[in-house]
């Protein structure tokens, strides 16, 4: 059963762009439709149709891509990511290992380049962007690697990234120490085509400029040598500087004052020009983001901010020591999603009727200068959030006798929307 193009354009008064195509082209005038009422398709057509036509609508109204540039990125897109194992998260994150449903891919609203940005540098390879999507705190982007003739590239290889922010004063590091992490490549259609895929967390990403730079290929075990260098320098500096005896905060202050980022950044360039490589060169590209609209759902209370996207959430605190906030995420659907990430504190919550046993952890998580960044496992949007809820754990760290209780737990809901379903 077609669409009714009257009920398609019922809902627009304005004047609409003149089509002088010759046959009528139906189709190019529901896309039309749909842009300018932002209306979604209605769903009496097969699966995959219904998935490419809401995401059409999507792009076309945000970058004005074609409907067959979009569905093809968008095909190429979840198929690499169903074949990329970050070294963040695992294939936990949204869009990767099973197969997405066409409500959440409806819901994705990415930024489709119809142009693919294309980098600069030694012309061994060619690397250009494929596809990306964000929200307000994170992005994921993947890039294209075309070796030149001649060139053979080990499917082992593993790039140096380095991610920054362009700003008007220069550029600031996207990930702690400025060089994000290593991730492996995943084959393409045909010899010498490589995919990678890299995740990005920071507040208040969507609007700027990344600036991306990828240096040199090396084999993981050279990686592996790297890593493990600046690791044994990080904990000489902790022991150096006393950091068992001071809170996060104070440490946090500590790295910032004594540039602990900049020391860690130098290190890593002393080791890496020590070890060998397997490919030689340097490519960089600056990839505008798009700004996004208003957090989908913000809260303010009691000392506690949260703002949930249709990918993360961010959640400000003020830390105090002793006491450890776990927020619960119940959605409409029934499911709980815990901040929880370890120490017995969701064994406690399940057993005081807290969490139900099938509870889900959140996917991936940040930790930023305000805050952390918790990323879901699929594509979320936040009106299917129906109740938050902040659990307290407080310890009697200093005080501690049989008298006294070791830990004192308090609760308090911060969002509650009424009606189910």
């Amino acid at each position: 059963m077609k669409d009714n193009m009257y009920d398609l354009f019922s809902g627009y008064d304005g004047e609409l762009p003149e089509i002088t195509e010759e046959p009528c082209n139906t189709d190019r005038i529901t896309q039309l439709a749909m842009q300018k009422i932002g209306n979604q398709p209605v769903r009496k057509h097969g699966r995959r149709r219904i998935v490419l036509l809401t995401l059409a609508a999507a792009l076309i109204a945000v970058s004005g891509v074609t409907a067959a540039a979009a569905s093809g990125k968008i095909d190429l897109f979840r198929s690499i990511l169903s074949r990329t194992e970050l070294h963040d998260g695992g294939n936990s994150l949204p869009l990767m290992g099973e197969e997405t449903a066409p409500d959440e891919l409806a819901e994705m609203e990415p930024m489709v380049m119809e142009e693919a940005v294309q980098f600069t540098g030694d012309d061994t390879l060619h690397i250009s962007t494929v596809c990306l999507y964000h929200d307000t705190n994170t992005l994921m982007i993947t890039l294209a690697v075309d070796a030149a003739d001649g060139i053979t590239l080990p499917e082992d290889a593993q790039f140096i990234p380095y991610f920054s922010i362009v700003t008007e004063d220069g550029e600031e590091p996207l990930h702690q120490s400025g060089m994000g992490a290593t991730e492996s490549l995943v084959p393409g259609e045909r010899d010498g085509l490589y995919y990678l895929t890299y995740y990005l967390v920071r507040p208040e990403l969507a609007g700027k400029t990344i600036h991306a730079r990828l240096e040199n290929a090396y084999s993981p075990e050279q990686i592996q040598t790297v890593f493990e260098g600046i690791q044994a320098a990080q904990i000489q500096w902790m022991e150096d500087y006393g950091a068992d005896s001071m809170t996060t905060d104070e440490w946090k202050a500590l790295w910032k004052s004594e540039d602990l980022d900049g020391r860690t950044l130098a290190l890593t360039q002393q080791l890496l020009e020590k070890s060998d490589k397997v490919l030689e060169g340097s490519w960089t590209a600056d990839i505008p983001l798009t700004e996004t609209e208003e957090p989908l759902l913000s809260i303010d209370k009691n000392g506690y901010q949260i703002e949930a996207d249709s990918l993360s959430v961010q959640i400000r605190y003020e830390e105090e020591y002793g006491k450890q906030p776990v927020f619960l995420f119940t959605m409409r659907d029934g499911t709980v999603l815990t901040t929880s990430t370890g120490n017995g504190i969701a064994d406690w919550l399940t057993a005081h009727d807290a969490l139900p046993e099938n509870y889900q952890r959140f996917a991936h998580v940040r930790g930023t200068d305000t805050g952390q960044v918790y990323s879901y496992g699929s594509l979320c949007r936040s009106d299917r959030i129906q109740k938050i809820e902040v659990y307290l754990f407080e310890y009697n760290l200093d005080n501690y006798t049989a008298d006294q209780p070791f830990l004192s737990v308090t609760s308090e809901v911060l969002y509650e929307k009424e009606g189910r379903g």
